[in-house]
């Protein structure tokens, strides 16, 4: 079967490439397109999106992430059997782009707005929490399909922890704030434990590690090093790939369960976000680490696998 991903069109700076380390959305995009692949032999899959054209060696020609500025005879000459609209825009995302191929379509949306707009025909949203923000404005087509996990890639001895602290989400959803409580309360002197601020693959600090682009092999060996990784639940979380990780790595959350925390983060400690602060200092102090998995986040496999057969049923 042929499957063509249709990603949302993006500024400049937000420009991923599917040959590099990927966090967040991008990972959803390439990570599916890869699984898409492997689910049969016979599987082609088209990515259109904002970069050039790339043909990843392994995937003997059957994946191809397709230049936006050249899809349209593209995608008619592919004629896809199953499409995924990512982020529907009337513009960008209309039948008049897709031509004659406009059939068995699903659209997708990590969007999260005060006044969503509706999109025309079934939507797949990564939690139930979106969901429901998105019911409580008469929007009733979504259904609920996760991101998936890389529970392999991640699994590590939990015994084997070093004194870190992670803070993995994008850093507008609590880095600064952690940043500051480390400084004001001297954390480090007071517990030991260093604190490490990442976002979506990006240092932004600890003494001698270098600013910039995290490698992939350097942030999973990051997440099997910490302890513990914090969320202290600000910004807009509709799923937290980086909490899914965190659990597959066995380190031990602390986070303020906002949004689809709730959902995404089932282990480690809770507090409000008034409590958080001073509730971290005291788990610290103590040393103590619970027990973390994340045997409730399916694969990625198995999240793709959900994802096509939504349109089936």
């Amino acid at each position: 079967m042929r499957y063509l991903l249709y990603t949302e069109p993006l500024a400049p700076d937000w420009y991923w490439d599917p040959l590099a380390p990927t966090s967040g959305t991008s990972e959803f995009y390439v990570r599916t397109a890869q699984e898409t692949v492997r689910m049969h032999p016979g599987n082609e899959v088209m990515v259109v999106y904002d970069g050039p054209l790339i043909v990843p060696e392994e995937f003997d020609e059957r994946l191809v992430f397709m230049p936006r500025d050249d899809c349209r005879q593209a995608i008619e000459e592919f004629d896809p059997d199953k499409t995924l609209v990512c982020n529907h825009d009337p513009v960008f995302t209309s039948r008049d782009v897709f031509g004659s191929v406009w059939h068995n379509v699903v659209f997708w949306t990590n969007r999260y707005e005060d006044e969503p707009e509706p999109v025309p025909g079934l939507c797949i949203v990564v939690s139930e929490f979106h969901r429901k923000q998105l019911a409580s404005h008469g929007l009733n087509n979504y259904v609920v399909v996760p991101h998936g996990v890389d529970h392999v890639k991640y699994d590590c001895d939990p015994k084997e922890k070093d004194k870190i602290c992670l803070f993995s989400s994008s850093y507008d959803r609590g880095g600064a704030y952690l940043e500051s409580l480390w400084q004001r309360h001297r954390i480090v002197e007071r517990t030991g434990y260093a604190l490490h601020v990442t976002h979506y693959g990006r240092d932004a600090g600890m003494p001698g590690r270098p600013t910039g682009l995290v490698p992939d092999e350097a942030m999973v060996d990051l997440y099997k090093e910490a302890a513990f990784w914090l969320h202290p639940g600000q910004g807009v979380e509709l799923f937290c790939l980086a909490g899914a990780k965190a659990q597959a790595a066995h380190c031990t959350p602390v986070i303020v369960p906002a949004m689809a925390l709730a959902e995404t983060v089932k282990w480690g400690f809770r507090f409000t976000e008034e409590e958080f602060g001073q509730g971290l200092i005291r788990i610290l102090n103590a040393g103590i680490q619970a027990t973390s998995n994340a045997e409730h986040i399916p694969s990625w496999a198995e999240a793709t696998r959900m994802l096509w057969k939504v349109q089936d049923d």
